[in-house]
């Protein structure tokens, strides 16, 4: 099976993310497009994260950071200027990836259009740090980037 999830300015390489500057209560949205550009139709698209460098905003599930993912039926209109832009769907939105911390294995992503073959899905990734975060996440930073297992 074959499947890209690509970034706007990405090329080739892995999907991350980045929130750079986060303090609590904050999130900061991303645009990705799925497309399966394989030959076979996917049963089932699974999200696994990673950290590099990882530090506390990664390895607390709780207080650290939050992801949640959605898609529209159509390309996201992007509202606002860097580094706080926001993204709306003028089709219909609908959750992919339930809000949950920023590290998972295998965490399945539910209602994708680009399980047929060509086909291709608009996401928007959005990632939180609680108001609940604290002093510790102070000055921190990681790297997640976002890797896809398809059946």
């Amino acid at each position: 099976m074959s499947a890209t999830l690509r970034a706007p300015g990405s090329h080739g390489g892995p999907a991350t993310l980045a929130a750079s500057g986060i303090a609590p209560g904050d999130t900061v949205e991303q645009v990705m497009t799925l497309r399966n550009t394989g030959s076979a139709a996917w049963t089932q698209v699974a999200l696994t994260t990673a950290a590099s460098p990882s530090s506390l905003l990664d390895t607390d599930a709780r207080d650290g950071l939050q992801v949640r993912i959605d898609r529209c039926s159509v390309p996201w209109t992007e509202q606002g200027a860097s580094p706080r832009r926001r993204y709306a769907c003028r089709g219909t939105r609908s959750l992919v990836l339930a809000p949950g911390p920023a590290i998972r294995t295998r965490a399945r992503l539910a209602g994708l259009h680009a399980a047929a073959p060509g086909a291709s899905d608009q996401l928007r990734v959005a990632t939180s740090l609680p108001r609940r975060a604290g002093n510790q996440f102070q000055g921190l930073s990681s790297t997640i980037e976002l890797t896809l297992q398809t059946s």
